[in-house]
């Protein structure tokens, strides 16, 4: 079956209700039409690709994973594209710098690499459980210095009043990141030249497709590349004013399930 279009889709804050949940009879009855129409159903998350699975467990075989804000790429099984991982030389002084940055000291940061996560045992039980609930192959260590494995991404708690300076701060101290944040008070911090909208082009050649063939939903700071790439761009309602200002159209809330409207709604005109 050729590809004709893809329906690009932020989880938290876009497709995910603010439970997590989500209309899994919907869901289901929009990817059998795309199977009838060519399309396809991609979800492009700062989360890991683990978690991506563990959302979407039974669909998986129909739908693409854009991973890590676009550092992995899987669809069916199949590594279309996989991020060069930062090694403990390149990520451990950033690690050093957050734990005491002119932002307020902190031990709630994460290391995410491609089969589990890292966060420090000195992490109190409420950030420990918020951080399980996106890796669900979470590892306590006794400090984060001692991890050796390759990373995907750094993650890093701040307040929200604190973001727009942590963002400056983390980019004019360390050369080849960029950091993003996905909500919750979190900061994403990848390797710069890759985003959700590199991913979703090199998604695009896979398929011969354009930008134009591109339907994309999102909400927060890490999918403004992804929105001004696609050809349509969503914002919910309850988005980032950046986002909307850049979107097409803006949408209901994500606890409407306004995504999966638009979605069946579009069927409904095709």
């Amino acid at each position: 079956m050729k590809i004709t279009k893809l329906f690009v889709t932020d989880l938290d804050g876009t497709f995910l209700r603010s439970d997590h949940s989500y209309d899994r009879q919907g869901l289901r009855n929009i990817l059998n039409q795309f199977k009838e129409k060519g399309y396809l159903f991609v979800a492009a998350s700062g989360r890991p690709l683990l978690s991506l699975k563990e959302v979407f467990q039974g669909f998986e075989n129909d739908m693409v994973f854009l991973a890590e804000n676009g550092s992995l790429l899987s669809y069916q099984g199949q590594m279309l594209f996989q991020d060069k991982l930062l090694t403990a030389e390149e990520y451990q002084p950033i690690v050093a710098a957050i734990k005491n940055s002119p932002y307020g000291p902190t031990d709630r940061i994460l290391l995410s690499g491609i089969e589990q996560a890292y966060i420090s045992q000195a992490v109190d039980d409420a950030y420990y459980k918020n951080c399980a609930r996106y890796y669900p192959k979470l590892q306590k260590v006794a400090n984060l210095s001692e991890v050796t494995d390759e990373i995907v991404k750094i993650a890093a708690y701040f307040s929200e009043e604190t973001f727009s300076e942590v963002y400056k701060w983390l980019n004019n101290s360390f050369h080849g990141i960029s950091a993003v944040t996905t909500g919750f008070n979190s900061v994403d911090i990848i390797l710069s030249d890759i985003n959700k909208a590199v991913s979703l082009a090199r998604l695009c050649e896979y398929f011969d497709l354009t930008n134009q063939d591109v339907i994309a939903f999102g909400d927060n700071q890490n999918d403004l590349e992804m929105l001004e790439f696609a050809g349509t761009a969503i914002a919910t309602k309850n988005a980032r004013d950046s986002i909307k200002a850049v979107a097409n159209q803006v949408i209901g809330f994500c606890d409407d399930d306004a995504v999966l409207g638009y979605i069946q709604h579009h069927l409904s005109l095709t």
